[in-house]
């Protein structure tokens, strides 16, 4: 066997050993196994890391953001404003089980007359009041309202009451210095709800405009009972909004969600 044919054979035993390395690098380093935590949407996964082999839901992985409906505030004195706004959920399967936000009032000329910080929860695609009463402005109008929703984390529908709470007898009760709206609220579910917020909307004959909100807690509603409520309303609103008797209501139930 001449001298090129050994350096042929060689250099190929060479290229071959060097192939083989390499290749088993490859496998160890950049062939890594196709698993839900990598960013890549592989295996029969419905988007990236989620749904099909992935056992976390798409809708909880990549929710849709909560919406702004309205935000507003009602004069309850010449000094004192509440503030009613609206969220809404279009994730169905998934609820905000912490939602954290900020609300300002200004001015006309866009200076700060008091601000807030707040958190609460949202249902599964459901619409939910926040209430948040006594800013106190002074004499100064209020000429614009920002409701900023700053984070919100989520979690599976199982996690909220939502399809067991319920309301019955809810009535306006108006008399000389005060006005309330009172009714029954039922726990229809296995679980004892610690605390139940009712909150309380007053509307016009035509509910097309809001008249007023309030608030009140219940606390803990054991399964399958029955609670009384009572929503208060301040006295000066009687002073502040002309009711007719011919109004109309509207009563929210929620519970905070279930902790993990």
């Amino acid at each position: 066997m001449n001298r090129s044919i050994k350096q042929i054979i060689i250099g190929s035993v060479y290229l071959a050993i060097f192939g083989l390395f390499t290749f088993g690098v490859y496998l160890k380093w950049f062939n890594v196994a196709p698993t839900c935590f990598d960013n890549k949407k592989n295996q029969n996964e419905i988007k990236t890391d989620c749904g099909g082999v992935c056992t976390i839901s798409c809708a909880l992985k990549y929710p849709k953001p909560l919406q702004v409906v309205f935000s507003r505030t009602l004069a309850v004195s010449p000094s004192r404003s509440d503030v009613l706004a609206q969220i809404k959920n279009p994730n169905l399967t998934v609820g905000a089980s912490e939602l954290s936000y900020h609300i300002v009032l200004e001015d006309a000329l866009g200076e700060t007359l008091e601000e807030r910080y707040g958190s609460t929860f949202v249902y599964p695609g459901k619409l939910k009041y926040i209430y948040e009463p006594g800013f106190n402005v002074g004499a100064t109008d209020v000429e614009n309202i920002t409701f900023t929703i700053i984070d919100a984390k989520f979690a599976v529908e199982d996690r909220f009451y939502s399809k067991n709470l319920t309301t019955s007898g809810v009535n306006l009760e108006q008399q000389k210095d005060s006005l309330r709206i009172t009714g029954t609220a039922r726990n229809n579910g296995d679980l004892v709800v610690e605390d139940l917020y009712v909150t309380g909307i007053i509307y016009d004959q035509g509910k097309k405009n809001i008249l007023a909100a309030s608030a009140t807690l219940v606390k803990t509603v054991v399964s399958r009972e029955s609670r009384f409520f009572e929503i208060n309303f301040p006295s000066p609103l009687l002073q502040t909004v002309s009711f007719t008797g011919r109004e109309q209501i509207e009563v929210e139930l929620s519970a905070p969600p279930l902790q993990e």
